[in-house]
């Protein structure tokens, strides 16, 4: 389990971290690590509530080196709200669950691996997103936005064509302390494509 004594380091100034804090799910948010130490509720109170002894996995789970599991659970837990489903603290490895997306983080342990195709270098993941259902896509990025974090794309509308139909989403990008990017994105529903004849 993930200990009370986790720490985190807030970029913001002190006078800030002062004011009311905002709360999600009943957990208080602060910012992001990067200069002084502070104190932050443990991470049990993110646990899964459909935890069991075995996790179903989907058929294809991301997992994402990271320089310190411990800044990037509160970023995925603390303030998205991810759950953990499990953790393997030996190997620094968590295993999160998001409405059902999964995910796996592990700490960078600086060793050479077969799982290390090349130098560690922020931002992480450059290429590729994570593309992540959510209910509400304007809470998220609220949430975000109250824990100091800037979005790298806000809330847009767009429709892309599935086949003979158009599927709608809001969706917002957002990079992780590690510089992986994620886009959020709630569905909006479907319609039909239109096709133009051709005079």
């Amino acid at each position: 389990m993930i200990s009370a004594d986790l720490t985190y380091v807030s970029s913001r100034p002190i006078a800030d971290r002062r004011k009311s804090r905002p709360q999600v799910n009943g957990v208080v948010k602060k910012s992001l690590p990067s200069r002084d130490h502070q104190r932050i509720p443990p991470l049990s109170c993110v646990l899964s509530t459909t935890r069991s002894p075995f996790v179903k996995m989907n058929n294809l789970v991301p997992e994402m080196i990271v320089s310190d599991l411990k800044r990037s659970l509160y970023f995925y837990c603390l303030i998205l709200g991810f759950q953990i489903e499990y953790e393997r603290p030996e190997d620094k490895f968590t295993f999160l669950s998001f409405q059902g997306s999964q995910l796996m983080l592990e700490q960078d342990d600086q060793e050479e691996s077969p799982w290390r195709v090349g130098p560690l270098v922020s931002p992480y993941g450059r290429g590729m997103n994570l593309s992540i259902q959510c209910s509400d896509s304007k809470a998220l990025a609220k949430s975000l936005g109250d824990a100091g974090i800037a979005l790298r794309r806000p809330i847009e509308e767009c429709w892309y064509r599935d086949n003979e139909r158009l599927h709608g989403e809001l969706n917002f990008l957002v990079l992780d302390p590690d510089g992986y990017l994620l886009r959020f994105t709630q569905s909006v529903g479907f319609r039909a494509v239109e096709h133009q004849s051709i005079a």
